[in-house]
């Protein structure tokens, strides 16, 4: 089979981090890998039909959710939300912070690290099975985020015909990295566990990031896109805003003693 080699770089540069992946000697033991340990021990004791949707073409099964037309962008964007709550329904996976290795024991898909990898993350075809590079330089729940959004460009390979169309001013390629982005958001912050956790501690960003196993940045992207954090103001305070316009009104109006 021919290699097919395609080189992405992800685009939310909102939840970059730079920090290189080091352990740190002494330090203490944080809540994603208290809870990565519990969800990798459900994992191992997954029913039947979950080790069969594994072995039986996880991907498949996904990509079959592409109908077989054009999609606009918003349609692609929901697309990428239905494959995302598929794929942890179809691993079983209901647990806020999304085991990391649901991302990289799946067959036929080789997930490396590389020091000197000049993106976030890559994706080629080669020798009958899919090579996921990621950065091992970068912070690693960043390197979470890159992987989500990497698997996002394998489930695409077959149906980005359908998916992202080209269009003036819209790259393709710009759309499917935005439709990556927005899957990995949806995968590893799923709408209905944000929704509940951010009713019980509102405002929280850093508790919340904590608990998806993502950085703060990416947190309130996603809090973002579900509506669920407060407006910032644009340009100061209403009240501040109030008096200025009052005192703009004021100093425009005319020296009646001249008419």
């Amino acid at each position: 089979m021919k290699e097919d080699t395609t080189t992405r770089k992800n685009s939310m540069d909102e939840v970059r981090e730079t920090a290189p992946n080091r352990p740190v000697a002494g330090r203490k033991q944080s809540r994603l890998e208290s809870v990565e340990r519990q969800a990798v021990a459900r994992i191992g004791s997954r029913s039947d039909s979950g080790v069969a949707v594994i072995q039986g073409g996880l991907l498949k099964r996904l990509r079959s959710l592409v109908p077989e037309r054009l999609l606009t962008m918003p349609e692609a964007l929901c697309l990428a939300e239905l494959q995302a709550n598929r794929f942890r329904e179809l691993l079983e996976i209901d647990e806020t912070c999304l085991v990391t290795e649901a991302l990289t024991d799946l067959p036929r898909v080789l997930v490396t690290s590389e020091l000197d990898l000049p993106v976030s993350g890559s994706t080629h075809w080669s020798n009958g099975r899919w090579i996921v590079a990621i950065n091992g330089l970068e912070h690693p729940l960043r390197q979470r985020f890159s992987l989500a959004h990497e698997l996002k460009h394998v489930i695409d390979h077959t149906t980005r015909h359908y998916l992202y169309r080209e269009e003036p001013g819209q790259p393709s390629q710009v759309k499917a990295e935005r439709a990556a982005d927005y899957f990995a958001g949806c995968l590893l912050m799923p709408k209905r566990h944000v929704k509940r956790l951010y009713g019980q501690h509102p405002g929280n960003v850093a508790w919340l990031a904590e608990a998806f196993g993502v950085t703060p940045r990416a947190m309130n992207f996603r809090l973002d896109q579900l509506g669920l954090n407060q407006p910032r103001p644009r340009c100061g305070t209403p009240g501040v805003m109030a008096r200025r316009t009052a005192t703009a009104t004021r100093t425009r109006q005319p020296d009646r003693g001249r008419t």
